[in-house]
Parts: structure tokens; C-alpha cells; sequence
């Protein structure tokens, strides 16, 4: 294994250190050695210790020190890149939501919003340089658990050898012990024998005879003398040989392990100081002096906020948002009623095209039915498809009736609901007058009219503040539905990258359901459901989801409206032909890696597939951003989304929730995963 010295090692310093000739900063770099010291490995008062009885249990010892403080330096690692990971995307989540903000109308404008909006995207690219350091801090933990497992393999190997030759010698030495025990003792039984045992002679015990206690202790001597000559055999084979073994291979084993974990320490300081480079270089980024088109640092971007000249701009700008400054002077003006006739300055019945009767904003004007005239017609050029399932919802145009015998431009269907009404941008001042012989039944139709059936109580003429809803558009006759057609055929219909009743769900959600507690999650009125997929199978070109009425009012039921439309595909979202490749992936452990597969497999999903999930991840994304409100987390986006997107097999309960893991590595990594909107 090569050591630290193999690594090329630079370390950055003063950046006012040296200026190339043409005038840019340059950083110079410096070689560090690490330190080196293998030379003292061959000292006589080393290599006497280690082959001591006491070497190779310190060698032990002190390489279990070198695995422990890899392993604790591996954990310092994971934690320190999972605290890195959190800072970098709670860093890139402030800043979309502050780019947000300051890009509403409720803020200030100028110069302020252009620099701040560009000081915010300088912070969400402090946090994207921390994505290389925090992809190799993972593959670091990984690089040193693996040499864990390694080296105390081979310790346990080592350990066994080395200890069972300590072993043998002690056993040998302790049998030595033994036998001259022994030997000992038959010297001491033969010596009292030769003098005889006064104390034994009174108990009446024969002595033993002399010959047997010699022959006992020359046995014993030839025994002490073969145990001794064994042991110094196997203490001269230990010390030349197997200790010697032992201690090289944990010796080895020692080096490796420290060096491999000084290589890595070197690693992870090279990448901290690169991070912090990194990060410097986007507050401050390096340029040739006096440029003026060299990036601009925070600061000064900072300083090129221009107050005065905001609010300059802001007031010059006021006339054209306001049709004028002014309110109109106040005037003595007589009532109508007051200048001779009833129906105004003329005396006689209001003559066709003379009179307006007009409705303020906000209010209701009541026409009687009596004054409803002549036919009735809508111009062809704007002809709507509309369904008149109820004769109450058609109605005189916006705010004015005029009659001769034939209209330029007919009424407006009001819109389900109630909704504001709106007049023809070709002719907004379009009326029809009353002809008191004429009846609403005698509706001429032509090749350029509509007949409207007329209504069965007082039409009502409502007019709101809100803003005109834009025509319809003639949408031709659809030949299939929305629900339950095929992702991609429906888009090549619709010519659209994202279904039309995608976009609408969401883009509802988006305005109206953020911030409602429990969207997806709680289940909308099944009439209201049935009702929007009725529209959108009808024609999902007129329908507008944006305008809440009567029948549809009901944001839950705008999201069930959304996910029904998923479980309906033919073919799931993420597909039946990678359903068991997505599993696979979400069963992986390590979050980094479960991350690219499924990013890998997102890539292969068609074009069709492909943009739909990513609209529809990063509306979901939007909604998790607001879980303090709404309590939908990651978690339950995955839970009420995963079986949708997938082929699910609802017997399958464990399935289902490695389905659920599936959208949350997505949702937790969609900036990674997919270009931003």
C-alpha cells in the first residue's frame, strides 16, 4: 500500500502573494511533505522490545488503537457530511422560498430586487459547492470501513498465531516447573531417608528403603532435565523465529492501517479546504484587476442598491398603473326623473342604441322579462361549446340591452356557479333593446347563430371586481377521454408535455390547497371528483379550475380528482417494465446510492413519463415545503403517492411502502434529480 508521501499535496495561500502579468490573481501553491519518520523502525532498542515476551501482546493492544480510531473517525465523517448535506439544503431551500418572495409584488422593486435576487442566488450556490465534498465524505466513511473490516480480519488471524506459540512456550516452561517440583521433593525424601525420620519411627512406619527413594529421584532429574531442554528449544524457535513472524505481520498490519487512515485524513482536509476555496470564490469571486466584466462580489452587489433612485422610479411609474391620479371633481347634476318624462330627457320609450343600462362593479341589476327581445343570437367567430342543461344560465350580455331586430353580438353564457360575467373584447358595448310584441321563444337561428333557450325565471345580471374570464376556445369534438387513455397518446391529442388535466389539478393546488391541512391525504366529495373527470373527458380545453362555482368548490376533491387520474393509466407514471428495478433501488440502505439508482432508472422512463413526473415532484416538492401548515411531509406525499405512480399490488402491504420510499428519495432529492422549473 503506497503511504502518505505518495499523495501530492498543495496548500493555498495569500492570494495578494503574486499577480501574473496580466493582471490576474493568481494562487501559488506550496508542497507540504507529510512527515516521515521510517527510519527509526530499524533501532536496536525497538526491535529488543518487540521480540520480548511483552512485544507482541503491546502490538496487539496497540493495533486494536489504530482500528478504534478509524472507526471513530469514520463516524465523524458520516455525521459530519449528513450535518453538511441538511446545511446545504436548508441553504438552496431559503433561497428559492426568499426568491419567491421578493420576486411578489409586495415587495420592493429596482434595484433592490434585482440585487438581492442575485445576492440569494449566490447563497443557493454557496450550497450547491458542497455537493462534491459531501459525495466524497460518503465515499471516505466508505473507504474506511471497509479497511475496519479488513485489518481486524487479519489482526484475529495474527492474534491467533501469535498467541498460541506464546502459549506453547508457557506450557512448556510450567511443565519444567512441574518436574522440578518433583524433583525436589524425591531429593528431600531421599535425604531423610539417608537420615532417618525420628518422628516416623515413633508411629511405627517402616522406612522406605533407600534404593526405591534413589531410583524415584534419578527419574525425576532425567524428567526436570527433559522438560528444561524442551522449554529452552522452544523459547530459541519463538525468539528467531515465530515471534519474529508475528511481530512482522502486526507490525505490517499496524503501519497500514495508520497510514491508509493518515491518506484519508489528508483526503478529508484537502476537501474542507477546497469547500471553504470554493464557497469564498462565489461570495468573492477572483477576476483581472479593474475588469468591468468580471463577476460582481456579494458586497458589491450590496452596494449597488439605489434607494432613491427605487422610489423615484416607483412614484414616475404610478400613471401607469392608475387611469388617473386624480378623482373626478363632483358636479351638480339633476335627476333624471326631474328633466320631464319617465324614461329620461327624451319622454318617450328608450330607442335602440340610445340608452345604456349598466351595472357598477358589485352590484345586481334586475331586468324583467318583459324587456327580454327579439332574437338573440352569439357570433359565430366566438361561438362556445356549452351544454344547456339549464336555461337559467343564459343571460343578456355583461351590462346593457338593445334591440332592433337583429344583434351584433349576442349574450354571454353566464358561467357555472355564478361566476363574473364578461362581454365580447370584439364588441364590449354590444346591447339589446326591449320590443315589448316580441318573445324570447322567437329566437332566429342562422349559419353564423346559436339559438338560446329562453329563461325560466328573471335573468340576473352579476358583475364583480374579479377579472373577466378569457374566451373559450372552439375545442374540436374529442374522440377519447381523458381518464384512462394512454399517457402518451393523450399528450400527442392534446399536442401538450403535460396533460391538460395535470396542469389544471396543480396549478389549483398550487393557488387554492398549499396551505390546507391534509391535501392528499383526506379524500374529496366523490360527486365533485366525478364531476371534474366528467369535464375533462367532455373537453379538458374548457375546463378552468382556477374559478370555483357551485359544482366544484372543493379543493380535496381537485386533488382525488388528480391522483384518480394516475390510478387510471393504463401503464402506471413510473411503468410496469421498471416497477422491479425501482423496488430494488429503493431497498438499498445508503441514501446516496439509492439516490442515483433511482435517478438512473428515472432516466430511462419515456419523454411522455418523464415530464409529467417531474411537474407533478415539483408541485409535491412545493407541498412539503409547507408541512408546518399543511402537515404533509415527505413521509406522507410517499405514502399517498407511491402506490399511485406504481403498479401496485394492494395484497402486498410490504411493497407498498418501499413504493412510498421510492417518491420520498425522489421528493427529497428532486433538485438533484431534475433541472429546476
Amino acid at each position: 500500500m503506497s503511504g502518505p508521501s505518495d499523495l501530492p499535496v498543495t496548500k493555498t495561500i495569500s492570494l495578494e502573494e503574486q499577480n501574473a502579468s496580466d493582471g490576474t490573481m493568481v494562487v501559488p501553491a506550496q508542497p507540504v511533505t507529510p512527515a516521515n519518520s521510517s527510519y527509526l523502525l530499524t533501532d536496536s532498542n525497538l526491535r529488543e522490545i518487540l521480540l520480548s515476551d511483552s512485544g507482541p501482546e503491546a502490538l496487539l493492544s496497540r493495533l486494536k488503537q489504530s482500528i478504534h480510531s478509524c472507526k471513530e473517525f469514520a463516524a465523524y465523517i458520516k455525521k459530519a457530511a449528513t450535518i453538511e448535506n441538511d446545511h446545504s439544503q436548508q441553504l438552496k431551500k431559503a433561497a428559492r422560498g426568499a426568491t419567491d418572495t421578493f420576486k411578489r409584488s409586495d415587495n420592493r422593486t429596482g434595484t433592490f430586487q434585482t440585487q438581492i435576487l442575485d445576492i440569494i442566488k449566490s447563497t443557493d450556490r454557496v450550497g450547491d459547492a458542497g455537493n462534491n465534498f459531501i459525495d466524497s465524505m460518503h465515499r471516505i466513511h466508505d473507504e474506511l470501513l471497509e479497511l475496519v473490516r479488513s485489518i481486524d480480519r487479519q489482526r484475529k488471524t495474527a492474534k491467533e498465531v501469535a498467541l498460541r506459540n506464546e502459549r506453547n512456550l508457557q506450557e512448556a516452561e510450567t511443565q519444567a516447573e512441574r518436574a522440578r517440583a518433583k524433583y525436589d521433593q524425591s531429593c528431600e525424601d531421599l535425604e531423610r531417608s539417608r537420615q532417618g525420620d525420628p518422628s516416623k519411627g515413633k508411629l511405627g512406619f517402616k522406612n522406605k528403603s533407600e534404593d526405591e527413594l534413589h531410583k524415584k529421584m534419578t527419574i525425576a532429574e532425567v524428567d526436570y532435565q527433559n522438560k528444561v531442554d524442551t522449554a529452552l528449544r522452544m523459547r530459541r524457535e519463538l525468539v528467531s523465529k515465530l515471534r519474529v513472524d508475528s511481530v512482522k505481520t502486526l507490525q505490517s498490519l499496524i503501519l497500514e492501517c495508520d497510514q491508509a487512515l493518515n491518506l484519508q485524513v489528508l483526503r478529508y482536509a484537502n476537501l474542507l479546504e477546497t469547500l471553504q476555496l470554493n464557497r469564498g470564490f462565489v461570495i468573492a469571486p477572483m477576476k483581472p484587476k479593474n475588469s468591468p466584466t468580471a463577476n460582481l462580489t456579494v458586497k458589491e452587489m450590496a452596494c449597488k442598491m439605489d434607494s432613491e433612485l427605487d422610489f423615484y422610479n416607483y412614484v414616475l411609474a404610478l400613471p401607469k398603473t392608475k387611469a388617473s391620479l386624480n378623482r373626478p371633481p363632483i358636479t351638480n347634476r339633476k335627476h333624471p326623473s326631474l328633466s320631464g318624462g319617465r324614461y329620461g330627457g327624451g319622454g318617450g320609450p328608450i330607442s335602440a342604441g340610445s340608452t345604456n343600462i349598466s351595472a357598477p362593479s358589485g352590484f345586481t341589476v334586475k331586468t324583467p322579462s318583459s324587456n327580454i327581445a327579439g332574437p338573440i343570437i352569439v357570433n359565430a367567430s366566438r361561438e362556445r361549446k356549452t351544454s344547456v342543461a339549464s336555461t337559467a344560465s343564459t343571460i343578456p350580455s355583461k351590462s346593457s340591452i338593445v334591440g332592433s331586430g337583429t344583434a351584433k353580438t349576442g349574450p354571454i353564457l353566464a358561467p357555472r356557479g355564478g361566476r363574473p360575467l364578461e362581454t365580447s373584447p370584439t364588441q364590449p358595448n354590444a346591447m339589446v333593446s326591449p320590443a315589448a310584441n316580441t318573445s324570447v321563444n322567437d329566437l332566429t337561428s342562422s349559419s353564423n347563430a346559436v339559438p338560446v333557450p329562453p329563461p325560466v325565471a328573471t335573468p340576473t345580471i352579476e358583475v364583480t371586481d374579479a377579472a373577466p374570464e378569457p374566451p373559450a376556445q372552439e375545442s374540436p369534438t374529442r374522440s377519447t377521454p381523458v381518464y384512462g387513455t394512454p399517457l402518451e397518446d393523450l399528450l400527442d391529442q392534446e399536442e401538450g408535455t403535460v396533460p391538460r388535466v395535470v396542469y389544471q389539478c396543480v396549478q389549483a393546488i398550487d393557488n387554492f390547497g398549499l396551505e390546507v391541512e391534509g391535501i392528499y391525504r383526506t379524500n374529496g366529495n366523490s360527486v365533485q371528483v366525478q364531476e371534474i373527470k366528467r369535464e375533462f373527458d367532455a373537453d379538458s380545453a374548457a375546463v378552468d379550475l382556477l374559478r370555483p362555482n357551485a359544482v366544484v368548490n372543493d379543493i380535496h376533491s381537485v386533488a382525488s380528482a388528480l391522483k384518480q387520474y394516475f390510478r387510471e393509466l393504463p401503464d402506471p407514471l413510473l411503468t410496469r417494465e421498471f416497477h422491479r428495478e425501482f423496488i430494488n433501488a429503493a431497498n438499498i440502505s445508503d441514501d446516496i446510492r439509492r439516490r442515483d439508482s433511482i435517478h438512473a432508472i428515472i432516466n430511462k422512463l419515456p419523454d411522455a413519463n418523464y415530464t409529467t413526473l417531474r411537474y407533478l415532484v415539483f408541485h409535491l416538492y412545493r407541498v412539503q415545503e409547507r408541512e408546518s401548515i399543511n402537515r404533509m411531509n415527505i413521509t406522507n406525499l410517499g405514502i399517498v403517492w407511491g402506490p399511485t405512480l406504481m403498479a401496485t399490488d394492494y395484497s402486498n402491504v410490504g411493497e407498498m411502502a418501499i413504493q412510498g420510499r421510492v417518491v420520498e428519495t425522489v421528493l427529497a432529492n428532486a433538485y438533484a434529480i431534475f433541472e429546476a422549473e
